[in-house]
């Protein structure tokens, strides 16, 4: 049986793949150029800023509050505006702001500004090369009809 060989398609950017504790973290930056080191989370929804990051960029933060409406103390929301990756523009985004500096001290969470969610990167494709240390995004391909049987997810 012969070996497929995988070749990775082209990305519309590339930006440092940083490592924050062992983790794969992105460079970003605002609109403004203020550069941001985020965690990639892949299995969260919302992204996240440390509290201290979001005071020294000087950002407008509102509370926080749950489904019904009430506020969550120690909890902020923040919108960056013009997000980039690279060339990439991921948009306006919004963020849980919270003060992660005891974790990052304790240990607990990677030395980074925060954590860019699955959501804010939708409809992209994105790349870690761990050999080249880069993470390269573009825009995802449609979906591929299903050439066999194909099942549902449920």
């Amino acid at each position: 049986m012969a070996a497929a060989l995988i070749v990775p398609s082209a990305c519309a950017t590339e930006v440092d793949m940083l490592d924050r504790d062992g983790l794969p973290c992105l460079a970003a930056e605002t609109s403004d150029g203020t550069p941001l080191k985020l965690m990639i989370d892949t299995g969260d929804a919302t992204s996240l800023l440390d509290a201290g990051k979001a005071k020294a960029m000087d950002l407008a933060v509102e509370p926080a509050k749950d489904k019904g409406g009430k506020v969550i103390d120690s909890y902020f929301i923040a919108h960056l505006k013009g997000l980039r990756l690279g060339q990439e523009t991921l948009g306006d985004d919004r963020f849980l702001v919270m003060d992660m500096n005891k974790d990052i001290v304790g240990g607990t969470f990677p030395h980074s500004d925060g954590m860019i969610a699955y959501t804010d990167l939708r409809g992209k494709r994105l790349t870690l090369d761990y050999k080249r240390h880069v993470v390269g995004l573009s825009d995802a391909p449609a979906a591929a009809p299903c050439a066999a049987a194909c099942g549902t997810i449920t």
